[in-house]
């Protein structure tokens, strides 16, 4: 997985504005810009998968929960591509129910 900016790889470029992997595997993490301003950051490990959303990256890590189940429990890596994206995209539904 590449590690600049792959928000258009994410498939909500109408939301995220810059986007950085900061962990390629076990855990996958990628934190980065929304449009609003605020940032947020994702982790995908254990077959969970979760964002967070705060004012600071330390408030988008605290307010992660993983609430969407991807692959088996040992699973902590994603190809990038569409499963990035489906994974993604399920996770930031998840995150927009809250």
């Amino acid at each position: 997985m590449r590690s600049e900016n792959i928000a258009d790889a994410l498939g909500v470029p109408e939301v995220v504005k810059a986007a950085d992997v900061t962990c390629q595997a076990f855990p996958v993490q990628i934190e980065g810009e929304l449009h609003d301003g605020r940032r947020f950051y994702f982790r995908y490990r254990f077959g969970r998968a979760g964002i967070g959303i705060g004012a600071t990256d330390h408030d988008a890590v605290r307010d992660q929960r993983g609430d969407v189940e991807y692959g088996g429990e040992f699973s902590g890596d994603l190809d990038e591509g569409e499963e990035l994206r489906e994974v993604f995209g399920r996770a930031w539904a998840a995150r927009a129910a809250r």
